[in-house]
């Protein structure tokens, strides 16, 4: 550490999970002001350090609606990336699960398959399941179910 480092932090930008109302200022940010890795990361972020918040499961379900969002961005990202590559020896999935955009998501624990089928990534559900585990009687958990019986 050095004595040269000066700075602030406007109290709006600090969280404590004991603090009440500190998970709903997180909720609003996330429903509101932020898309894509950052909508992924508060999620995250509330759901780790908020886990007894009544909150939970709409920041779950957030987060699994926001992969699903992201899986169709990053698939539009890479086809436009690999339309010039030549596949001969390779197939596409390899292609496609090698992209350095999926890097940044797995460390948040967002997995994308790739659906062949469709030729496009897939967000693997995995919030979807423990939202479903965790929270079986809310109506976030229906819109769940829901989710992962279309896919």
């Amino acid at each position: 550490m050095t004595r040269r480092t000066r700075g602030w932090i406007h109290a709006s930008s600090l969280a404590v999970p004991g603090r009440a109302g500190d998970d709903q200022r997180i909720l609003y940010e996330i429903e509101h002001n932020v898309e894509g890795f950052e909508r992924i990361l508060l999620c995250r972020l509330l759901t780790q350090q908020f886990a007894r918040s009544r909150l939970m499961p709409r920041a779950m379900y957030l987060f699994g609606q926001e992969a699903d969002r992201l899986a169709q961005t990053l698939s539009e990202r890479a086809g436009r990336r690999l339309a010039s590559v030549s596949t001969s020896g390779t197939s596409l999935r390899d292609y496609y699960l090698s992209d350095v955009g999926l890097d940044r998501f797995s460390k948040l624990g967002v997995i994308f398959n790739y659906d062949e089928s469709r030729g496009e990534f897939a967000y693997d559900g995995k919030v979807y399941r423990e939202l479903i585990k965790r929270f079986p009687h809310t109506d976030e958990a229906k819109l769940a179910r829901q989710r992962l019986e279309s896919n």
